[in-house]
């Protein structure tokens, strides 16, 4: 399995993205999964998936508890599947201090023992020019994007078009 990326430049979209992947999570009983919610979005579904973390001193934890989960997987030769989703990508590394060195780790060592990361963000956080995003461009093989098809530009010329007629 490898990490999924989930961004869209609006936030209704993203927010309907990541409720269907909670959705899905849920329905997923022979999968452990893990939803980091670092705003609160999806508390609904606290009690429906394994575990559920939330607030500032637990996402604090997430970086040493995930480099734990890693390294016990490793020594144990364990690799069921585990999905942890984090939510609000931006938001959470601002709240958990995770280092850019430790987020690499994670995301790539991750996957070789079973950890998915399901990693949901706006746009213009991946499109930013700050370290984490810049390397998950880089390496990420997954995504699911939500853009809008038509731009500001192509409208314009559209009408430009229809008015000459």
């Amino acid at each position: 399995m490898k990490n999924l990326l989930i961004f869209s430049d609006k936030d209704e979209v993203l927010q309907l993205l990541r409720t269907q992947m909670v959705q899905t999570l849920v329905h997923m009983s022979n999968v452990k999964t893990m939803v980091i919610d670092s705003e609160n979005t999806l508390s609904s579904y606290q009690d429906q998936v394994r575990t559920y973390i939330s607030g500032d001193n637990q996402i604090e934890q997430f970086s040493e508890m995930v480099m734990a989960e890693i390294e016990r997987r490793q020594q144990e030769d364990v690799s069921d599947s585990f999905i942890i989703m984090i939510d609000q990508l931006d938001t959470f590394i601002k709240a958990s201090g995770i280092k850019e060195e430790d987020f690499k780790t994670i995301y790539e060592k991750a996957p070789k023992v079973g950890i998915q990361l399901i990693l949901c963000t706006p746009y213009s956080y991946v499109m930013s020019y700050d370290q984490i995003p810049k390397f998950i461009k880089s390496n990420a093989k997954q995504a699911i994007v939500a853009m809008r098809k038509l731009t500001k530009l192509f409208m314009r010329n559209r009408i430009k078009q229809m008015n000459h007629y």
